[in-house]
């Protein structure tokens, strides 16, 4: 709600300048002829926008003798005599500041006039609406050589633009001269509460008919007359308008149902949120653990890289340094070489060697050649003292097994002293045993055989017919 805080007056009626402070109740006391009319005139002459047709000063006047006009009251015209005014020329100014309670916004609408005594007209300057700007008498004035002098509409015109700019208020500065517009745009926009849509036509007509002032005997009839405008009641509109709202409350209770369901379901739908965002959050703090455990493991191996890259440099030099040794140690046996095969005793050397393992190459066949003879004359040996008809022999048969086994071992001990590499001895070959291992299993095929001292003391037997 907006109040009227202050009102002021330049060169209006009696008063060259005035600013009068309004409170929430505010009376205007004095006797007669000190100017209480011209202060509600001031007001109606700006929420009227000074249209002559609906302004009616000094209404509470008896005829209109006494009535006064807009002129009048610029000119501060007092009594009918050419010396019953206060000026001949006047550039007057009267300004609202209203206030709202809520936000402390300060708006102010004021009119602009001049008039001559020459003239029986008065000029509208302009009407003028200051939002967040508040005004008092000084800011219609200009220190100049003779003192103060007012300021002409123009140029408080453009003071007053300044003034809202540098302000910031919401809304900009008007200046106009319709008064419907005026009029419209101080109720609608500046001096209506929010949701609120005032007509501007009824508002003119309550406004005028309640500075008529006069005496009252019933309150009712009073604002029925003269401030509420007749409406006569239509009960079927009534009644329709009635049903109206009923379904609009039932409409209003189950939308509050609703509103009080979906704040249920809300209230889980946090729970979930909420259990969400800490499921994020731990997954988050996981995620930094992860990256910083990954960054310790990739620094530690960028530390064995290093560790490794200088290890493999001292290998290199390492490796560097053992090629130039080989290559040193290589070139000192080529020489070595040359020089061994440039040495006469050297090249004799290794001629005697050579022929040396000629020889035993041919010794080694020649071993190998009588072994295998020696193997087959055992061979025959055996099979011929297996013979059914020989059984009588076997003990001369033993006796050539056991001289040719001391054969081999005699040649086997009386051989050369040096071997071939990776040759065995003789004895350690299959098939050329030191004693024949055939011998014992040919004494357990043989029935009634003798040994060599049995045979010894029999002496040479007979032949079987067919031998001899």
């Amino acid at each position: 709600m907006k109040l009227l805080e202050s009102v002021t007056l330049v060169q209006f009626f009696l008063y060259e300048r005035q600013d009068l402070t309004m409170g929430r109740n505010t009376a205007f006391l004095g006797p007669n002829g000190t100017g209480k009319t011209a202060l509600l005139d001031a007001i109606q002459a700006v929420m009227l926008a000074a249209d002559a047709h609906r302004t009616h000063f000094n209404a509470q006047a008896d005829g209109k003798k006494r009535a006064r006009t807009l002129r009048d009251y610029c000119l501060g015209v007092f009594d009918q005599s050419e010396e019953g005014r206060c000026r001949d020329v006047a550039n007057t100014y009267v300004a609202l500041g209203f206030r709202d309670e809520t936000s402390g916004q300060v708006v102010t609408a004021g009119i602009a006039l001049s008039a001559s005594a020459h003239s029986p007209e008065v000029i509208v300057q302009g009407l003028f609406i200051l939002p967040g700007v508040a005004v008092d008498s000084a800011s219609f004035l200009e220190q100049g050589s003779g003192g103060s002098q007012v300021l002409p509409w123009k140029r408080f015109q453009a003071q007053a633009a300044d003034a809202c700019r540098q302000a910031g208020s919401i809304g900009t500065a008007v200046f106009t001269t319709n008064r419907e517009d005026f009029t419209r745009r101080l109720l609608v926009e500046h001096l209506a509460a929010p949701g609120d849509r005032p007509n501007p036509q009824a508002f003119r007509n309550a406004f005028q008919r309640s500075l008529q002032l006069k005496g009252m005997d019933d309150l009712s009839v009073a604002l029925r007359d003269h401030l509420i405008e007749a409406r006569p009641t239509n009960v079927r509109e009534f009644r329709l308008r009635l049903d109206q709202f009923r379904q609009v409350r039932d409409v209003v209770r189950l939308t509050k149902e609703k509103i009080d369901q979906a704040s249920v379901v809300c209230g889980k739908y946090d729970v979930v949120r909420r259990e969400r965002i800490a499921e994020a959050n731990y997954a988050c703090l996981r995620a930094v653990y992860d990256s910083e455990r990954l960054g310790e493991s990739m620094a530690e191996a960028s530390e064995t890289v290093t560790t490794l890259a200088g290890e493999l440099d001292r290998a290199h030099t390492e490796h560097r340094r053992a090629q130039a040794a080989f290559e040193a140690a290589d070139a000192a046996k080529e020489r070595a070489i040359a020089t061994l095969n440039q040495d006469p005793d050297y090249a004799r050397q290794a001629g005697s060697a050579q022929h040396l393992g000629d020889r035993q190459k041919d010794l080694a066949q020649q071993q190998r050649a009588l072994r295998a003879s020696v193997q087959a004359m055992t061979a025959a040996v055996r099979t011929a003292g297996g013979l059914p008809v020989l059984l009588e022999r076997r003990g001369l048969f033993e006796a050539a097994l056991t001289q040719l086994a001391d054969q081999v071992g005699a040649g086997r001990r009386h051989g050369p002293g040096r071997r071939e590499r990776g040759q065995r001895p003789a004895a350690g070959r299959a098939g050329v045993p030191g004693r024949p291992a055939c011998l014992g299993r040919g004494r357990g095929r043989i029935q009634g055989g003798r040994g060599p001292a049995q045979r010894r003391g029999l002496g040479p037997g007979a032949l079987k017919p067919g031998l001899g």
